[in-house]
């Protein structure tokens, strides 16, 4: 009989703990952050800097600190408002390649915040949303960009990990061969925390569809992008050759259902949807466009709000296009150039976010952020204190959903609604050297039962 009762309180106690564990909320939002940066090009010989811009909705207080020690900064953030840090090139930014490497930063703080990091130069740079240390995961795929032309200025795809734990067992398998001649074999490094290693495809190939995994659920920082490409087509002006960064979500974390709308001062722009299952059924705005298998990925233009809806979880890439050259004929664009953002599918929509608007330079003067909502719940929608609702237009494709498109002055803003929201913020130049950056407000990043680890 105490036995009986025994297992039955056993089994009572699993079920409170998996439920606590379901009802935790994860997020782009945390205390605790390992970051790096990967290098991107560096065109115009201007020099590259790894930047770090902290913004939280409440006032706060934390740090910033490498493991061994010769790097530690204090900072202080007042709520609602961003600082912006400048990191030592020579401690965080990596551009050596296959090699491990202590070039971490551990940012701690004391209460919830949201960190973008910025990689590049002043002129030509790409800005990434950090993921926190709880959301992170042990399994990945890499979505990124190669253009594989003929060009004087080459392509080069890369991924970055970043250990968070000691002992950290990496299997990867690459989906193509790197700059330092390995083959797409499988391989293992391993990582202690704070330690980076940068994988760079040989020229003009893709590192899309490579696996990332770790042994015994151990938690790493993926980041993916390329030093510099062209998208989806480059030239041999190499104004037209940009740097992508971003941080990759677990697999674990991926949705189906995704809201893209482009700038509004562009023609059009790019978007690359992965499939992570065999059989992936691939729909914009309610037409099947495409059936996927593992790896397959569809790409094409994108000139409408679309509504990008799939039967199996994705990875969705929106990226900014590129342009040829400082001299563009009349009827090209003037506006533009490459960018990536990894979007946040509607099944992680946040609730609320501190975003940042960069303005080094004169170069970023068209900051849009770009809202995505269901149309009941526009009035919800707060934006600095001020309610937006009459911003919001109907989505042509979906009328359950509507978007807002707000033009925004450089700093911090904050942005609200209770019942949930996808947002990107991308930036276009007013010149023709086409510089540019995009990144996502934010995503919910909760665990699903799509992926099980084989761990």
């Amino acid at each position: 009989m105490k036995c009986r009762l025994r297992k039955l309180f056993l089994f009572f106690v699993i079920i409170i703990i998996a439920v606590e564990l379901n009802a935790q909320l994860y997020s782009t939002a945390g205390k605790e952050f390992w970051v790096s940066f990967p290098e991107v090009s560096n065109v115009l010989n201007f020099v590259a800097t790894p930047y770090v811009y902290l913004t939280s909705e409440k006032s706060c207080t934390g740090s910033i600190q490498n493991k061994s020690g010769s790097f530690n900064l204090n900072f202080t953030i007042k709520a609602g408002e961003q600082i912006k840090i400048a990191l030592p090139i020579d401690l965080f930014y990596v551009n050596n390649f296959e090699v491990i490497e202590l070039k971490g930063a551990y940012i701690r703080a004391s209460e919830n915040i949201q960190v973008f990091l910025s990689a590049g130069t002043g002129i030509h740079l790409e800005i990434a949303t950090a993921i926190p240390i709880e959301s992170l995961g042990s399994d990945y795929l890499i979505m990124t960009y190669a253009y594989g032309g003929l060009n004087v200025a080459r392509s080069s795809s890369h991924f970055m990990l970043l250990g968070v734990e000691d002992n950290t067992v990496v299997d990867i398998i690459p989906s193509n061969t790197s700059n330092q001649g390995s083959s797409v074999n499988p391989f293992t490094v391993i990582l202690n925390k704070g330690e980076t290693y940068l994988f760079t495809s040989d020229r003009d190939l893709d590192l899309t569809n490579t696996n990332i995994h770790t042994r015994d659920c151990k938690k790493l920082v993926v980041y993916t992008g390329a030093k510099n490409t062209g998208v989806p087509t480059a030239c041999n002006n190499h104004t037209s050759q940009l740097g992508l960064f971003e941080q990759s979500a677990p697999l674990n974390t991926l949705g189906t259902a995704f809201l893209i709308t482009r700038s509004p001062i562009v023609e059009k722009e790019y978007i690359k949807v992965l499939a992570t299952q065999d059989n992936t059924k691939l729909y914009i705005n309610g037409i099947l466009v495409s059936v996927l298998n593992k790896g397959s990925y569809y790409e094409n233009y994108l000139i409408d709000p679309s509504f990008i809806k799939s039967n199996k979880p994705v990875i969705v890439a929106y990226f900014g296009i590129s342009f040829c050259g400082l001299n563009l004929p009349a009827n090209v664009q003037p506006y533009g150039g490459a960018f990536m953002i990894l979007e946040t599918p509607l099944e992680q929509s946040i609730t609320s976010a501190a975003i940042i608007i960069q303005h080094e330079t004169s170069v970023y003067k068209n900051q849009f952020l770009q809202i995505h909502i269901k149309s009941k719940d526009k009035t919800y929608t707060i934006l600095d204190g001020k309610n937006i609702s009459d911003a919001f237009k109907i989505f042509p494709s979906n009328p359950e959903y509507s978007y807002a498109q707000i033009k925004l002055d450089t700093g911090a803003h904050v942005l609200q609604n209770i019942k949930g929201f996808t947002a990107d913020i991308t930036s276009m130049a007013e010149n023709r050297v086409g510089a540019s950056y995009g990144y996502s407000a934010g995503s919910l990043l909760n665990k699903s039962n799509q992926y099980a680890s084989v761990n």
